[in-house]
């Protein structure tokens, strides 16, 4: 579990709304902007944070599906989750295209939308902008998503989105909370921020790896768009300086190293998306080419004849 934040002297937890629990949690994983669309079923939410513009920057839009690329497209030119609050039914189902481009790219998003009250879940009684089974529409596009079922609970699983987000290949995760537990109160354990505990790669692989680039007489290194994300890429300019090796981006990486460089030969797609590619034919002839951030995907390796 995380650390806990101290109480109070008298050891009493502090009384928040639902709304309040999701804004505090989200100002303690250092969120400084949210996108979304206000609602009838999410009021509570926004009263909450309308209290905290100080610390929080909203940025809303006309559909959900729009305010949706809004948060991808903050997370990969910040590197940081983008925040996404929708409402019950069609606003959540509105942001379903822009989550599922964040999840096929590797895009940090968190949707933090609303369900009906927590008496109509799944009672089929035609609630306000009920549906099926709004959970289940978003597991196809997220790397995990759940429904809260209490006020308490709600900051353990923001915390846990965002271990996520830092422990797996980034992608989208969607928090369902239903409408009636936003203006609930209750007792609310704050959790802090905390540094997860990152997987590390295998010591004596990492060292046969650069014993390789050592030898290595025509080295070069594939750059991914999570180098990007995660702020690496002075690290790799020092590398590929001491190697003198080549540097090719992957198809969504551009800007992921400097493309004005001496050793920077663009993007691993060339001039050209099929056909003859000179940066191809180029890596074609290295003894050795180490892939940074990136999950080799067809389209940029077999799909185009990349001989690796």
């Amino acid at each position: 579990m995380a650390d806990r934040l101290n109480r109070t002297k008298e050891g009493i937890l502090p009384k928040l709304t639902g709304g309040q629990a999701v804004v505090e949690s989200l100002k303690t994983q250092g969120v400084d902007t949210v996108f979304g669309i206000i609602s009838i079923h999410n009021l509570d939410l926004f009263d909450s944070l309308f209290g905290s513009q100080d610390s929080i920057q909203f940025v809303g839009g006309r559909l959900e599906l729009g305010c949706g690329f809004m948060a991808d497209g903050y997370a990969r030119a910040t590197g940081k989750p983008g925040v996404l609050f929708t409402s019950t039914g069609p606003g959540a189902a509105d942001s379903v295209g822009a989550i599922g481009e964040a999840y096929f790219s590797g895009s940090p998003i968190l949707e933090i939308t609303t369900n009906v009250e927590q008496e109509f879940l799944g009672s089929g009684k035609l609630a306000t902008h009920e549906t099926k089974d709004q959970l289940r529409m978003f597991e196809a596009v997220t790397d995990w998503n759940t429904s809260i079922p209490e006020v308490e609970s709600i900051p353990d699983n923001i915390t846990q989105a965002f271990d996520r987000f830092q422990t797996r290949r980034p992608r989208p995760i969607e928090l369902e909370i239903p409408t009636d537990l936003l203006g609930t109160e209750a007792d609310v354990e704050m959790l802090t921020a905390r540094q997860p505990n990152i997987p590390q790669g295998d010591p004596n692989q990492v060292d046969k790896a650069l014993q390789m680039l050592l030898k290595a007489k025509r080295p070069a290194i594939l750059v991914g768009e999570e180098v990007q994300q995660l702020g690496g890429t002075q690290q790799i300019v020092e590398l590929a300086e001491k190697l003198g090796a080549a540097i090719v981006t992957s198809d969504g990486a551009k800007g992921a190293f400097p493309e004005d460089h001496a050793q920077s030969l663009g993007q691993i797609m060339g001039r050209r998306i099929w056909g003859e590619n000179p940066v191809q034919e180029w890596l074609g002839t290295c003894d050795l080419v180490v892939v940074l951030g990136s999950i080799m995907p067809h389209r940029s390796t077999s799909g185009i004849g990349l001989q690796l």
